[in-house]
């Protein structure tokens, strides 16, 4: 192959013109396309398609060149070239490389300058992260609970950084040990960045290595970091990786929150490990743990009695039991009320809502949402509180503002079985049945809110015998309740869905006698079963009783068959609820 006559023919046909024509006219494209994108927010992938597409165009281009030539006939086939080169065209042939080499050398330098400045553009200001359960390296395998509170009190002192989105706990338990990549888990958590965290050292002294990952452009190391302390300065280690993330990403802390990341109470190692585990049985809201959380709480207490937090963790454990019908109110508000008395010892006044679990049982609403909007203000990303406050605006039929808290909350905690069960009960306020049965069936929910979620919107859309089956499960499976099963199941054989209904309620009835069973509970299978003076008589008593779930008859619509009653509305009007 003659080198010095193909450049030559380089030359005649005119392809460096081209190529360098096209070059800039590409490089001015990727520019443009660069700005347009980044204006409108464009997905970074598009502009990766975009150059893609402009190198691909490269070699087409230059293939036509060399085959068709644009003259003032228009564009034409380039004639072959019959004689030899010239000297002078020779002489030409080195200019010629030059120009080639130095032209593929700026293009080379143009496409990874703008590829590395669209990278930079493109990567989106971090405003929402996840922390991943925390990887537990000391070799001690019965510290995998401590791992679990370590990561929740991460969560929680990162959430008092208002602009910073955090996801909670329970959605975040799910990734333990999993293969799937930081990419898919910011993904399906709707998040712009993954921390992970591992535990070193969990003794005298605590030392967790973290990483940040980001996720856009592309998956990269952000930041990394070691820290230690001692045990007893454990929430002032939590402040310094907060103010550090805070650095890493470029959030701007306001000075209410520089205050109170540079402040940090000290702990008593053996009260502080006793907290973490009754935190997270806690969490598990059945009956049995939350015997366990109560039993850590009072062993944390007894190990500092100027220990704040397992106070509050006891008043919720009451407001819990109360909530799941396993404590009357006389007993579980006796009992909050003496805890929390306890606490304002400690503490004094009652500046940030600490008894917000007292104001729920009092029915003392304006206090109640005073305390949820004092609790969002200190935790933005406070998903049950969201879930919570969304579940309290129902009752007040204030539904556009219950929606949108309750959306928060599934955005903040999608895969919480808590939030999902609230979600799912609002639903149902709101007449949404065949969502809620699909939002259950489709995401196989067995938590007790969801599938009471699902045995009454079966009810409220006269699917009756999968409410009947519902029930029976229910009695069977969660409540193991063999009698009740058997009365439902027989009741519904000799004269259908009322009679089963009725019979449940009836020995409900009986039963409560002897021992405690919620009025809401009676009512609520005496109205399935239409039975009108039974229902109105059990919502009294709940009345009296202070029945944990008496507030929400506002928007049950179980009791719609009832509502037009003097005597129901006489129970709205004692508990300072709408009634119309």
């Amino acid at each position: 192959m003659n080198f010095n006559n193909f450049f030559s023919e380089l030359e005649r046909r005119k392809v460096y013109r081209v190529v360098i024509g096209y070059g800039i006219v590409s490089w001015l494209i990727a520019q443009i396309g660069g700005l347009i994108l980044s204006s409108f927010e464009a997905p970074a992938w598009i502009m990766k398609i975009l150059i893609i597409l402009l190198l691909v165009g490269l070699p087409i281009v230059m293939i036509l060149s060399w085959i068709f030539d644009l003259g003032p006939e228009g564009i034409v086939k380039t004639k072959a070239l019959k004689t030899e080169l010239s000297n002078d065209k020779k002489r030409i042939t080195f200019k010629l490389a030059f120009s080639i080499i130095t032209l593929v050398t700026v293009l080379i330098f143009a496409g990874w300058w703008s590829w590395t400045k669209l990278a930079n553009d493109n990567q989106k200001p971090i405003e929402s992260i996840a922390i991943l359960p925390f990887d537990n390296f000391t070799r001690d395998h019965d510290q995998e609970m401590i791992a679990e509170g370590l990561q929740d009190d991460l969560i929680t002192t990162i959430s008092k950084i208002a602009s910073l989105r955090v996801t909670p706990r329970p959605s975040t338990m799910r990734y333990k040990e999993t293969e799937k990549s930081s990419l898919e888990i910011a993904s399906e958590l709707g998040v712009d960045a993954i921390v992970e965290a591992s535990i070193l050292k969990f003794d005298k002294i605590v030392r967790i290595n973290v990483q940040l990952i980001g996720i856009y452009p592309v998956e990269r190391n952000i930041w990394s970091g070691r820290f230690e302390r001692p045990l007893s300065e454990i929430y002032a280690l939590f402040n310094d990786v907060t103010q550090s993330l805070a650095r890493e990403i470029n959030l701007a802390l306001t000075p209410e929150e520089k205050i109170v990341l540079s402040n940090a109470d000290l702990v008593i190692p053996e009260a502080y490990k006793a907290y973490n585990t009754g935190k997270i049985y806690w969490d598990q809201l059945t009956p049995s743990s939350l015997q366990k959380s109560l039993k850590y709480y009072q062993l944390a207490i007894k190990r500092d009695s100027n220990f704040l937090s397992p106070y509050l963790g006891i008043i919720d454990v009451w407001g819990g039991r109360k909530q799941m019908g396993l404590a009357s109110h006389n007993e579980a508000y006796s009992e909050a009320k003496n805890i929390l008395e306890k606490a304002h010892k400690i503490l004094g006044n009652d500046p940030n809502g600490l008894n917000e679990t007292l104001s729920w049982m009092e029915w003392d609403w304006k206090k109640r949402e005073k305390d949820f909007k004092t609790k969002l203000k200190n935790n933005p990303s406070d998903a049950t509180a969201h879930a919570f406050y969304g579940n309290f605006l129902m009752i007040f039929k204030r539904f556009k503002e219950a929606e949108n808290h309750t959306q928060i909350a599934l955005t903040l905690d999608p895969y919480n079985s808590l939030v999902q069960g609230l979600y799912l009960t609002d639903l149902n306020k709101l007449r949404a049945y065949e969502k809620v049965i699909d939002y259950v069936l489709k995401n196989d929910l067995h938590h007790p809110l969801a599938r009471n979620a699902l045995r009454e919107s079966y009810y409220l859309s006269d699917q009756f015998s999968l409410a009947i089956q519902e029930e029976i499960s229910f009695a069977e499976n969660v409540k193991k309740d063999m009698e009740l099963k058997n009365t439902l199941e027989s009741g519904y054989q000799e004269g259908g869905y009322l009679k089963a209904f009725k019979n449940a309620g009836d020995l409900l009835a009986k039963r409560s006698e002897n021992t405690f069973i919620p009025c809401s509970l009676i009512s609520k299978y005496y109205a399935k079963a239409k039975q009108k003076e039974k229902t109105l008589e059990w919502l009294e008593k709940g009345y009296k009783q202070r029945d944990a779930d008496l507030p929400y008859i506002t928007v049950v619509h179980l009791y719609d068959f009832v509502r037009e009653e003097p005597k129901f509305k006489a129970i709205l009007d004692k508990m300072n609820l709408p009634n119309s």
